[in-house]
């Protein structure tokens, strides 16, 4: 089960907020790919979809990866794996953000 990550316009506090969301090694999918993010930078990251052991004694690291780069017009298509929380409980109430207070109640939307 996947995640969308952006829902409508979003203010840049938002965009800081879903950036924080991203951790290397996460499980991701975009346009119809799966992997996993190898790289992440303001400007764009970077999802692995790929990856195979190289016997070559001079490469860098020992691996080839293809990668794809997601840039910030496109993670509004950039779907992740719901976040875990073990041993943390929940605090707070789910109408509890920012202007919520000002929306009308739910039967009357």
């Amino acid at each position: 089960m996947t995640t969308p990550l952006l829902i409508g316009n979003s203010a840049a506090i938002e965009l800081r907020n879903i950036m924080n969301y991203f951790k290397i090694g996460a499980r991701a999918r975009f346009q119809g790919f799966e992997g996993y993010i190898n790289f992440i930078h303001d400007d764009y990251i970077t999802l692995c979809i790929s990856e195979h052991q190289l016997e070559d004694p001079y490469s860098k690291n020992g691996k080839s990866q293809c990668c794809i780069c997601v840039f910030p017009h496109q993670w509004e298509d950039l779907e992740m794996e719901p976040i875990k929380q073990y041993a943390k409980p929940n605090v707070g109430e789910t109408n509890d953000h920012p202007g919520n207070e000002m929306l009308p109640e739910l039967d009357k939307r």
